[in-house]
């Protein structure tokens, strides 16, 4: 996608919450369209990295969750759970003018997905996950305990730092930090967080934006991500789930497809390459009209 030229935009969240959501969309806009929805703690889609779309064919929609990314205010928590992201990819498509939508959903992206295609089933068309994850609480512990099992040593240093030895605990104590503690210790907990499980190492303005994302996410733990008994995640019958054989972030799903040698990012050359033959044969490109024939004698 590096070479194409993206219509970009802001728009105001239609819940009159102060939110804006940024968006950029490439592709031919009479081209049958993909909604590319991304997970928590602000993790973007880098559209220099997406070689997965044939622009000349698809149109690629991407959407900047509320408070992270381009998206403004940074950092807001304030109505900003799963519900209303779904709420927001209408706003968007109602924006731009699209009747119809396929999504495809990355990582807690695809619980987003689940929202929207349940609440606005009649703009939907295809929809594909990757590294779904698929839930609250319950399954965030299960991949915390899943993490845990990956990175020991860096789950014992995490532990020793915010809490109990463990893994959920420990996050919940580190989630507190960043949404009621001092600015320094809002720094401390999202860099510390970072350093054990990565080896980024923020300063200055990309600091600040890593702690608003982490911030974002520490909220949605606390509210349980605005599900209840009901908002429940309802996958779609056509949903196609994919997910890399190593990806302990993702929730395993029965019927999904494995990428061998692959993680949870979505990035990855090689994961790229995969979904690159999957969206091929997900949606039909435009195609010209057959040129009229004469009559046959």
């Amino acid at each position: 996608m590096k070479n194409a030229f993206p219509r970009t935009g802001m728009i105001d969240a239609a819940d009159g919450s102060g939110h804006r959501i940024y968006f950029e969309s490439y592709g031919p806009v009479d081209a049958p369209a993909f909604v590319m929805v991304h997970g928590n703690s602000g993790n973007v889609f880098e559209p220099s990295k997406l070689s997965m779309w044939d622009l000349d064919t698809q149109r690629v929609i991407i959407i900047h969750a509320r408070g992270v990314g381009l998206s403004t205010p940074m950092g807001k928590v304030e109505k900003n759970l799963y519900p209303n992201l779904a709420d927001d990819i209408e706003t968007v498509r109602a924006h731009l003018g699209v009747d119809q939508v396929s999504l495809f959903g990355w990582s807690a992206g695809a619980a987003v997905c689940c929202l929207y295609a349940q609440k606005y089933q009649q703009h939907v068309n295809d929809v594909v996950f990757y590294g779904a994850f698929l839930g609250g609480k319950k399954e965030l512990e299960a991949y915390y305990q899943r993490s845990q099992q990956q990175y020991p040593d860096g789950w014992k240093k995490f532990c020793t730092t915010y809490g109990p030895n463990s893994a959920y605990f420990a996050v919940l104590s580190a989630n507190a930090f960043l949404l009621w503690g001092a600015p320094q210790e809002k720094r401390d907990a999202a860099l510390n967080y970072e350093r054990v499980f990565g080896t980024y190492n923020a300063s200055g303005a990309e600091l600040d934006r890593l702690v608003a994302n982490r911030t974002v996410f520490a909220n949605m733990i606390e509210q349980d991500f605005g599900l209840s008994s009901k908002t429940q995640i309802v996958v779609p019958p056509n949903a196609k789930f994919i997910r890399g054989a190593n990806d302990y972030i993702g929730t395993p799903t029965a019927g999904e497809t494995i990428i061998n040698n692959a993680g949870h990012d979505v990035h990855d050359p090689h994961v790229q390459m995969f979904l690159k033959s999957v969206m091929a044969g997900v949606i039909a490109p435009v195609s010209p009209a057959p040129s009229p024939q004469p009559p046959q004698p």
